[in-house]
């Protein structure tokens, strides 16, 4: 009971304190957008003590940001719930701490804020941290890994991707501490709309919370399970780039092509955008000229690791080949009004909402055009733009969606921005827009596959030979 009062005194106080504080927070000045990583570069090896202070300057701003400039916080939490949480970490706010220090206490809010572009973070998961970082003498924990929400742990490979034969061995202790402990750690600071979302995202960026929570160790000691044998090692840290950074970085591990026996073909997207939009578009017409000229009937879209992008990369370079008739990419939507996105009749802070009824029709007789099964085929870290994709294909017919279903919300949120906290230099990001299917429906919350097909991270072609066994039955 006790509780229960503290936190709705707090709410009557936050309450009182963001009507007072709204003529000061400024939406044009305080949403502004910022690109997510762009800290300074000398703060990576600072330890400078932040007074109390700071840090409780930066979490009001966290909270008014959140307040003002996230487009409909209910889409993934009530309000409330965050308010609780701001005032549980307020209170521990109470000696000075170092940037590393804040960001473990301040992303756990990540979590309660369920949503995949709502979340602080620390500028570690940047690309130019991770480079000054290795080329400042620093390595990374050495394995690429696959990590469960139950806490199991294993390898999955050598950071970079490299072969190596403790592929699949479970991971049982790191340096003298539980893999089922750090697992349970790292889960309490990692953003996402479900565990089970949050376990994959975990996976692909593995090295990066490791790196944030326990440092980065010249060598690893590892205790592993293998082909039931239990060995104790060794690993020196390493300075290859992690598989999630190299999405993006190198065309050809971000968009792959192969034609397959039985007439089908994979196309593998783990991205949509390329910064050359003129290769990707010519990478497409390409693949579905080799599949007329194979004569292909059967063709699986991978998006299993896509995290998003930008939907003109789906609209422009997939749907003229495989669509028919008209669609429509959303039915309707809710935005905040932020810098560089203001529309007539609203001022920058406002939040719009409407229909969306922008049919685009598809030609039908495109010289490559392709008839034949169309399998979509989605996993633990598809998730914004690729969502977009697979509700359009899966409302219009376009596709059969397969994979594991109820991972990530069908009506996604989009468009983010992100701001630097003044004093930690942590990173809040959080979305401009929420966009409701081209359905209008808001049940099933999560995605729902047609097909139930689960991935191995360890043998990703499985599910790839299911689909096609799936389609030699219809």
């Amino acid at each position: 009971m006790k509780a229960l009062l503290g936190a709705f005194l707090f709410l009557a106080t936050l309450s009182a304190s963001q009507a007072a504080s709204t003529k000061s927070f400024n939406p044009a000045t305080q949403c502004g957008r910022q690109e997510q990583g762009a800290a300074p570069r000398n703060v990576q090896a600072t330890h400078r003590k932040l007074t109390p202070e700071q840090l409780r300057a930066d979490l009001t701003l966290v909270s008014q940001v959140l307040m003002r400039c996230d487009p409909d916080l209910h889409h993934s939490v009530p309000p409330s719930l965050v308010a609780a949480k701001i005032a549980a970490i307020r209170s521990k706010l109470d000696h000075p701490m170092t940037r590393e220090e804040a960001w473990r206490v301040f992303s756990t809010l990540n979590p309660v804020l369920a949503d995949g572009h709502l979340g602080i973070f620390h500028a570690n998961s940047s690309h130019v941290h991770w480079l000054d970082h290795v080329n400042d003498g620093g390595v990374l924990f050495p394995f690429e890994t696959v990590a469960h929400a139950n806490g199991m742990l294993y390898v999955r490979a050598m950071l970079g991707g490299g072969e190596t034969p403790l592929a699949g061995a479970r991971i049982v202790s790191i340096d003298g501490v539980s893999a089922s402990n750090v697992i349970a750690t790292a889960m309490k600071h990692v953003n996402g709309d479900t565990p089970r979302f949050r376990a994959h995202l975990l996976s692909r960026r593995f090295w990066s919370y490791y790196w944030s929570l326990y440092g980065s160790p010249k060598s690893y000691h590892f205790v592993l399970e293998h082909h039931g044998q239990r060995l104790a090692i060794t690993v020196p840290g390493s300075v290859q780039t992690p598989v999630d950074n190299l999405v993006g970085k190198a065309f050809n591990h971000t968009f792959a092509f192969q034609l397959l026996p039985h007439k089908a073909a994979l196309l593998t997207i783990k991205q949509f955008y390329w910064p050359h939009r003129k290769r990707y578009l010519a990478f497409m017409r390409s693949a579905f000229a080799r599949m007329k000229e194979a004569g292909t009937r059967t063709l699986i879209i991978d998006v299993r690791d896509n995290g998003g992008g930008d939907d003109g990369f789906w609209k422009n370079g997939i749907l003229p080949y495989i669509g028919h008739g008209k669609y429509l990419f959303a039915s309707s939507y809710v935005k905040r009004e932020l810098p560089g996105h203001t529309d007539a009749g609203y001022k920058i802070g406002d939040v719009a909402k409407g229909k969306l009824d922008s049919w685009v029709t598809l030609d039908a007789h495109h010289p490559l055009h392709f008839s034949g099964k169309v399998y979509v085929l989605e996993g633990g870290m598809t998730y914004s733009s690729s969502i977009l994709f697979i509700n359009v294909m899966q409302h219009f017919g376009y596709a059969t969606i397969a994979g594991e279903g109820g991972v990530v919300r069908a009506n996604q949120s989009g468009g983010v921005y992100s701001k630097l906290l003044p004093n930690t230099v942590l990173i809040v990001s959080w979305p401009r827009f929420i966009l409701i299917r081209p359905s209008g429906a808001t049940k099933p919350e999560f995605l729902q596959p047609d097909i139930a097909i689960t991935s191995d991270p360890l043998h990703p072609m499985a599910a790839v030979r299911k689909v096609l066994r799936v389609a030699e039955r219809r």
